[in-house]
Order: structure tokens, then sequence, then C-alpha cells
């Protein structure tokens, strides 16, 4: 119903289009053939149960994915040969032909078979090359088999403003992270929300010290077995920049819980402290003494210490 709307050019203002179940065969081609009836469609999401179907093809590989112009783009894949899939993806996916995407999350089912699984990410990971511009980077069934975490690397450090990255991975995964580790620990990242995989006990220890060594985290997705590390090793929450820890199916530890909070008032303290400065020299009521510009640059910096004890008070 909602395609037929489209394809009658009822919806040319829809910016946003999420289907979280697999479109029919007629409906993926109806849509496919009608991306000119939504110029302004900005943001889509879309589960595909077999993407060498003729509708998949058709929207994904045939040109339409182009004439979108999208600034977010999340897909749900499963099907076969879906390494010869993930190059023709990559293709559509170069930052000359989606010159605006900000956001990309990539999810592959292992629903067929684990040769083909292992395939997709293998060859997407390796082949696809992203622009810049990219914020929000998502890869979710992660097999960590061959070069796979070595070209995931290479991929975030093209991304230098990169904020929200998630990846997850089966939960027999028993790859090591030392890749991932080293691309936090060789220099600062500005990743602001991480999804932290499961994996042994020691490698994601060591990878949540990795992130609380070169980030200011402020939101971490995570399974339940991941708190008692926040709360022993303390690393990741003590620093002061971690807020938010996102498990749906349980309640948090309480320790766990009082850190954040306590995290929490430090940064808004900082905050009214920085927004009172700020106001009270451009109403001129202090430090006139000081150009605006100056008291901004001072606010900055205090807002830059918003993780410390100091703030307690």
């Amino acid at each position: 119903m909602f395609l037929g709307l489209i394809c009658r050019g009822i919806c040319p203002e829809l910016r946003t289009l999420q289907v979280d179940i697999s479109m029919p065969e007629a409906d993926l081609t109806l849509f496919a053939k009608a991306p000119h009836l939504v110029p302004q469609l900005q943001q889509l999401s879309l589960a595909l149960s077999d993407v060498q179907s003729p509708g998949a093809r058709l929207l994904l590989l045939g040109g339409p994915l182009r004439s979108l112009q999208l600034t977010a783009l999340s897909l749900r894949v499963a099907g076969q040969n879906l390494d010869t899939f993930a190059a023709q993806l990559c293709e559509e996916l170069r930052p000359e032909n989606q010159p605006r995407l900000v956001s990309l999350e990539m999810h592959c089912s292992r629903f067929y078979d684990d040769r083909s699984f292992q395939a997709f990410w293998s060859v997407f990971l390796k082949q696809l090359a992203v622009g810049p511009k990219i914020e929000v980077f998502g890869v979710s069934s992660l097999d960590f088999e061959g070069d796979v975490l070595i070209d995931l690397c290479r991929l975030l450090d093209q991304m230098p403003l990169l904020k929200d990255f998630r990846v997850t991975t089966y939960s027999d995964c028993q790859g090591s992270m030392d890749e991932l580790c080293a691309f936090f620990n060789s220099a600062f990242r500005p990743i602001r929300t991480f999804g932290c995989p499961m994996l042994p006990y020691r490698s994601r220890i060591d990878l949540l010290a990795s992130v609380a060594k070169n980030t200011r985290l402020r939101t971490l997705y995570c399974h339940k077995s991941t708190f008692d590390m926040l709360v022993v090793e303390g690393g990741l929450a003590d620093a002061g920049w971690l807020t938010d820890v996102c498990d749906l199916s349980c309640t948090l530890p309480e320790a766990l819980s009082k850190t954040l909070e306590r995290n929490r008032r430090r940064h808004e303290h900082c905050r009214r402290s920085c927004s009172a400065l700020v106001a009270a020299r451009k109403q001129k009521k202090t430090l006139m003494a000081l150009q605006q510009q100056l008291v901004v640059y001072i606010a900055r910096y205090m807002w830059n210490t918003r993780n410390l004890c100091v703030w307690d008070r």
C-alpha cells in the first residue's frame, strides 16, 4: 500500500524510509522504478532476504541507489553468491556515487551457508571505499576470519569524523582484537558511541582499555556480561567521559549506575558553568577586560575538563 502511494507521487516530501521485514519481490521492483518520486529521501533502511532477486539487484545495483543521493543507508542482506554482490555494492557506494553519505550500517545474515557469509565480509571490507564525511559506521554479525579486522581498521582510518562505531559478532567468535586495539591505541579517535562486540573476556578487557585511552566515549552498547568488566577494571567508566551504557535486556549493576550518574552530574555542572561564563560576558556583566572570543576559548577549555572530579562540587 505504502509503495503504491510512492508510485502515485503522493509522498514527494518523504525523507526517511525504514522497512524492517523483507519486502515482496513485486514491491522491491516497484520501489526501484520510482526513486524520482521521492526526491527528498535521505535515510533508507531495508531488509533483503535474497540479494540476487531481480528486485533487489535493480534497486541496489541498477542505478536507483545513486539517484537517491542518501545521507544514511542501512542494509540487512542475505542470499547466495554474496561475494559477487559485495563487490558490486561497493562500487555503488563509492564516494563519487554517494557524495552525501554520512551514515552506513551493514548486517549480513548467516542464513544460507558460512562460506558465502564469510566471503561477503572479506570482499565488502576489502573493496569498500568511503569518503571522509562518514560519521556513523556499523557492521553487524561480523566474522573475524582472515584479514577482516585488518581491512576494517583500514576503513576506520578513512573516517576522521567518525563519531558512532558499532561492531557485533556471532557468539561463537573467538577472534583476537589485536588490530582493533592497535587502531584505538595509535591516535585519538573522536568516537562518542561504541558498540562492543561479544568476545572472550581478555579480548574485551584489552579492547575497552584501548577505547578508554584515546576516546571520550559517552555511550557504550554492550552485552550484560561486559558490565562487570566496567566495574572491576574501571578504566572506561572512571575516566569520567562515559555517561550511558545500553543493554535493554537487564538492569545495570549499582556500582556502575552510580559511576555513570556521577559522570552525568560532572558534565551538567561543567555545562552550566561554561554557559554562565559566556552569557555573563555577552551581557557585559563581567570580564569586560577580556574580548568576548577569548571568553569563549576559556569556556571551551573548561568544557574539555568536564570529566574531572573538580566538577563533583
